[in-house]
């Protein structure tokens, strides 16, 4: 038997979210912090580097650890052995740590009304690579993240473009709107179709024998991470997105030899991108359409409390 999906109509993004709450919202600033306050929500931004430091929904916090930049991810067999190595040998030397490498960074309350206020976080590497992060957050407390990276062609290309964060152990039930029911990646998923998909959110991990890079969705519309009917929270694309959902670190992850070498922590680590490189099924090559480039990317995605 043999299936396929015909897209009859392409959604058209938007990055316009119209707020229809009357509740007010304010801003609460000290050394090291910007809080909006808002009913029955709060978020904070962090000064010093400009990443989303906490987003608490009737009283619940939702995030254990920052949103940041991420460019890389945990080297497949692939990157390590295949055709393209050296290629990606480069892109992970230079984009692993790169947040290191942050210069400088401004973080300024860039527009306020009875709707939003806008905070804008610039970050400066060099001439040749800066980041810019926007959060406007409305007084639903709907959080629209708006993510650029400028890089020179000069540079080593990312791996991966996007932002990862630690969030809840709490949430352990995911469900989305995107390419499934299996783990897919840009060269991979053919196999896969749209619809609408449920798990236990440590069912999100594909375990192989040597931990690696895993379990991503691609062309994913909405992610919705839940503790129950009415608490977790949902994250939607603007218009689409990929990611993944681990109970490891990325880190651990990357270092792990064996299965059993991975240990659990306790946030759940959720990684939200633009794109990320494919895993060259051909022959071990990576076919230029599946790679990406040193270049500008823009992203936006929006944070909400499960509805």
């Amino acid at each position: 038997m043999a299936k396929e999906q015909l897209l009859l109509k392409a959604k058209k993004a938007t990055s316009e979210h119209i707020s229809t709450s009357k509740s007010s919202i304010s801003i609460l600033e000290n050394e090291n912090t910007i809080t909006v306050n808002g009913s029955n929500f709060s978020v904070g931004i962090s000064k010093r580097n400009g990443q989303l430091l906490s987003y608490k929904t009737k009283g619940q916090e939702q995030i254990v650890s920052p949103l940041k930049p991420n460019f890389y991810r945990p080297p497949i067999d692939n990157d390590i052995r295949g055709a393209s190595n050296k290629q990606l040998k480069k892109g992970r030397q230079f984009w692993k740590n790169i947040l290191d490498s942050v210069k400088s960074t401004k973080v300024v309350i860039s527009k306020k009304n009875e709707k939003f206020i806008k905070i804008t976080s610039e970050q400066y590497v060099s001439n040749k690579l800066s980041f810019s992060t926007r959060y406007t957050v409305y007084n639903d407390a709907t959080v629209l993240v708006s993510f650029k990276s400028s890089a020179s062609e000069s540079l080593p290309a990312p791996i991966r473009v996007g932002l990862t964060m630690g969030i809840s152990k709490q949430l352990k039930n995911t469900s989305y709107y995107g390419n499934g029911p299996y783990e897919n990646y840009s060269d991979r998923k053919r196999n896969s179709e749209i619809g609408e998909y449920h798990f236990k959110t440590d069912d999100m991990f594909t375990n192989y024998v040597m931990p690696q890079e895993n379990g991503n969705r691609t062309e994913t519309r909405w992610l919705k991470l839940t503790s129950g009917k009415k608490s977790g929270i949902t994250i939607t694309g603007v218009p689409e997105f990929n990611f993944s959902v681990w109970p490891y670190s990325s880190e651990n992850i990357e270092q792990a030899k064996h299965p059993f070498d991975l240990v659990p922590e306790d946030f759940y680590t959720l990684n939200i991108d633009y794109a990320q490189t494919g895993l060259g099924g051909t022959l071990s090559n990576l076919l230029p359409q599946y790679t990406l480039k040193s270049c500008e990317y823009n992203f936006q995605f929006l944070i909400q409390p499960l509805q």
